[in-house]
């Protein structure tokens, strides 16, 4: 379990940055089955990577990522309605 808090802010920072990239690379893969294969693969592992964190810590990550992960279906879903996936 990471305990030092200085590691956990940059922990914290690197999934945040994380989420942002893969967000970001959604409108640029080539299809919906891929889009949504890459999102839920890449929060699989930051899921898994949080696990490192106090309890609390991973909880509310676990909240984050369910709110972006929420927020990148419907981009998915919205490029895919309008045929851009």
């Amino acid at each position: 379990m990471m305990t030092n808090y200085d590691d956990q802010v940059q922990f914290l920072e690197l999934i945040r940055d994380t989420m942002s990239k893969i967000k970001d690379e959604i409108p640029h893969l080539e299809s919906w089955p891929e889009a949504e294969g890459y999102l839920n693969g890449s929060t699989f592992v930051l899921r898994l990577m949080s696990q490192m964190l106090p309890p609390n810590l991973s909880k509310d990550i676990s909240q984050y990522l369910d709110s972006e992960i929420k927020l990148s279906n419907e981009m998915i879903d919205r490029l895919r309605r309008e045929g851009l996936l």
